[in-house]
């Protein structure tokens, strides 16, 4: 299982959301890899990635579902999965060292590990394309969320900065993002008529907006819940709500009455950059800017 999201976009949310909310969460591997491919990479962990290694982040991506760790650090591995288990409430995930996570990571079947990125944000067509994957069946979820509301988010962790980073230029990320989508879209289309052919499917995607996360929590999991194949627990999930969504009001959360029903004024600031007017046709409406 893959979940691909642009940093700020969501997916730490999304990822408890999702794979603590299940009953096989406490039988899945997850691999939470943000900085890990930065630092196999030998590039700095908040350094925007040039096109030309996107392949290579794919692919060590793949690697790594298949439990191939050869090109990462250990124990920054291990050290990194720790702190994010922690952060992400996944702490049923973290292991007590990096030889006790590769156990576990080939204990499971391919269907039972996750793998939830930041990194590889145009990079879907390489990872797909990837051996590893095309030899299995991969289960694809791309959160999307507006790209003003990442910029906006990316701005406040940044700070005052003259540099001109790529990762707040609106061409730049819708690009991106745009090259994800289509992905995604053509992934849907194929798998479609592979089913229709031969009644099997080899992989499957998702396209999945923070949006809808955030307006109808239950839902939105029990829908990713039966695209990833695994069963909802109730009780987890109305807990996960509680604790981090402020609560229940007719089955949606006072944090979604509060935000996810503002439509976004800027929207149309954007409709000058085709990326950006491209993406935004394909994925409204992105109430969360």
């Amino acid at each position: 299982m893959l979940l691909s999201a642009q940093w700020r976009g969501g997916s730490t949310f999304a990822e408890g959301l999702i794979f603590t909310t299940s009953d096989e969460a406490r039988s899945l591997f997850l691999l939470d890899e943000p900085a890990i491919t930065a630092y196999a990479l030998a590039r700095p962990h908040g350094d925007v990635f040039p096109d030309v290694l996107r392949p290579q982040v794919a692919a060590f991506n793949a690697e790594a579902l298949s439990c191939h760790f050869h090109h990462y650090n250990q124990s920054k591995l291990h050290s990194w999965q720790a702190d994010r288990a922690e952060l992400s409430g996944l702490s049923a995930l973290s292991f007590t060292s990096f030889a006790a996570l590769r156990r576990a990571c080939l204990r499971r079947d391919r269907h039972s590990r996750a793998l939830k990125t930041i990194r590889m944000i145009g990079s879907l067509p390489s990872f797909m394309a990837h051996p590893l994957v095309r030899s299995t069946w991969c289960r694809v979820m791309l959160l999307v969320r507006h790209p003003l509301a990442i910029i906006r988010s990316r701005r406040k962790i940044i700070g005052p900065s003259t540099l001109a980073r790529a990762d707040l230029d609106p061409a730049y990320v819708c690009r991106l993002m745009l090259q994800d989508v289509r992905a995604v879209i053509d992934m849907t289309t194929v798998a479609a008529s592979e089913q229709a052919e031969s009644h099997g499917r080899r992989h499957s995607s998702q396209l999945l907006r923070y949006s809808d996360l955030v307006r109808n929590p239950h839902r939105a999991a029990r829908e990713v819940h039966s695209h990833l194949q695994l069963h909802t627990n109730s009780t987890a999930l109305d807990a996960f709500i509680s604790k981090h969504m402020g609560g229940a009001e007719d089955g949606q959360t006072t944090y979604s009455l509060d935000r996810a029903r503002r439509e976004c004024a800027s929207t149309t600031r954007m409709d000058s950059v085709h990326s950006c007017a491209s993406l935004l046709i394909l994925t409204h409406p992105l109430y969360d800017c």
